[in-house]
């Protein structure tokens, strides 16, 4: 089985037909908010700004009271955007979406989009529905992307049970299955799981890189990342990367 998270246009317009001419659905888990154009995702928002700012050094105090330095001519904008991404999973998220235009944005000298840039536009709700009439699954994966185990019981329930309402909506279904955002094991709590149960979702991903195997939580299913090279995705495809588990123990 195959998954693909957030809902961006590439993810419609060139994924979607790859499976499409082989015959094999793709699973898609949308953040509902940026089908919905309100926003686009706090991530691709830290590596807009670091790739758009200049060079000069700056302190940025982050969500949680840290100060972060930014100093471009001594750490690159790709190793920087990965420490700013790292430190921000790890702090509260209630506000990060203001946090980001106002203090990030700002102490970088860039000026907020006054539309999503072009490389990070999402797939609309007709092509959401165009995937469910060609095979495909479409699920939420929250309200914003805000990593759940930051936010506080009505935040979660809001993040949960409103893309939930989105996609029934738009789609004209109840979906049944979630991914988190992130989706490491600190990335969601025992109240999230409760939550979802209670929203009668009846499965979960997080992104554990392991198989699924018969008498795991429904609420926890691991996910394989995307290899990088062919040889490592035939292995975990073709279950070898399973025997060779068996092989060590």
């Amino acid at each position: 089985m195959f998954t693909i998270d957030d809902g961006f246009y590439d993810h419609h317009d060139v994924a979607a037909r790859v499976f499409d001419e082989f015959g094999f659905p793709l699973n898609f888990f949308v953040i509902t908010g940026l089908l919905d154009q309100q926003l686009w995702p706090w991530d691709d928002q830290v590596s807009y700004a670091l790739n758009h700012s200049r060079s000069e050094p700056t302190d940025i105090r982050l969500p949680s009271g840290t100060v972060y330095s930014v100093n471009l001519e001594v750490n690159s904008a790709k190793a920087t955007v990965k420490e700013i991404r790292e430190a921000l999973k790890a702090g509260p998220q209630t506000e990060i979406y203001q946090w980001l235009r106002e203090e990030l944005f700002g102490k970088l000298g860039v000026d907020f989009p006054s539309s999503t840039p072009p490389e990070y536009r999402p797939m609309s709700w007709s092509d959401a529905k165009s995937l469910r009439e060609r095979g495909h699954g479409v699920y939420p994966h929250t309200r914003t992307h805000r990593i759940l185990s930051t936010l506080n019981p009505a935040e979660k329930r809001e993040e949960i049970v409103g893309s939930l309402k989105r996609v029934e909506e738009e789609l004209g279904y109840t979906p049944q299955v979630f991914a988190y955002p992130t989706g490491r094991p600190a990335d969601y709590d025992s109240g999230d799981v409760n939550e979802l149960g209670q929203a009668g979702f009846n499965m979960a991903f997080n992104t554990v890189p392991a198989y699924v195997r018969q008498g795991q939580d429904r609420y926890q299913l691991p996910r394989f990342s995307l290899p990088e090279n062919t040889a490592d995705f035939v292995q975990i495809v073709n279950r070898f990367e399973a025997l060779k588990e068996k092989l060590r123990s």
